[in-house]
C-alpha cells in the first residue's frame, strides 16, 4: 500500500498464449496512469449503453491494434451486434463522451475522437448530437451500476495480478479486466 492507503500502481502484467508457448507482456505504469485509468468511466459508458440495447457483451479490456493508435494499444469496451439500427449504435458511441461529462465534468477530446470517427462512419455526420443528449439521459439512469463496475474495473487494473489474454471472434488478442460474467453480477 502507498502512504495514502491506495494500492501502489504497477505495470499491467499480461500473458499472451501462442501455439504451445506463452509470452509475458508488460504495459508501463505511466500508460496505465495517464491513458487507462482516466478512461474507466468512458468505457463503462459504452458497455452500459451497449448492454441496455441488447448487444453481445465481452467486457472491457486492453489489446493491441497498431493500425488505430499511435501507441499500438487499445483500452475499450468490447461488444457487438448481429444487427442494430445506426441510431442505436451512434447513441452507444456517444455514451463514452456522455460518461466523461457525467463523471469528469467535460468531454475528453482525445477519447471522443474515435467515437466521432465511428459516428461519422455510421451516420455520415461528424457530430455527437443528438446522440450525446440521448446517451447522457440513458446513463443517468445507471449511476449505481456504473459506480459498481468502475470499482471492480479499477481493482482489476491495479491488483498486480497476471491477466491472460484471450482471442476475440475478430481475431484480436485482449486481456479482459472485467468480463461479461463479472458484469452480470452487477446488482
Amino acid at each position: 500500500m502507498a502512504n495514502d492507503g491506495k494500492p501502489k500502481l504497477t505495470a499491467l502484467k499480461l500473458v499472451m498464449p501462442g501455439n504451445g508457448w506463452e509470452q509475458e507482456l508488460f504495459v508501463p505504469t505511466d500508460f496505465v496512469r495517464s491513458i487507462i485509468l482516466p478512461a474507466v468511466e468512458h468505457e463503462i459508458g459504452h458497455i452500459v449503453a451497449a448492454a441496455h440495447f441488447g448487444a453481445v457483451i465481452f467486457g472491457i479490456g486492453l489489446g493491441f491494434i497498431p493500425e488505430r493508435s499511435a501507441d499500438g494499444m487499445f483500452f475499450q469496451a468490447i461488444y457487438g451486434w448481429e444487427e442494430c439500427p445506426v441510431e442505436t449504435q451512434c447513441v452507444v458511441m456517444a455514451a463514452g463522451p456522455a460518461a466523461d461529462l457525467l463523471y469528469r465534468g467535460r468531454i475528453d477530446d482525445g477519447g471522443a475522437k474515435g467515437d466521432l470517427d465511428d459516428i461519422e462512419a455510421l451516420s455520415g455526420v461528424r457530430s455527437l448530437e443528438p446522440h450525446l443528449s440521448q446517451a447522457t439521459e440513458l446513463l443517468s439512469g445507471y449511476r449505481s451500476e456504473i459506480a459498481w463496475v468502475a470499482e471492480r474495473l479499477r481493482a482489476g487494473l491495479t491488483d498486480g495480478q497476471w491477466k491472460r489474454m484471450v482471442r476475440l471472434p475478430n481475431g484480436r488478442m485482449v486481456a479482459l479486466f472485467i468480463d461479461e460474467a463479472k458484469l452480470r453480477e452487477c446488482p
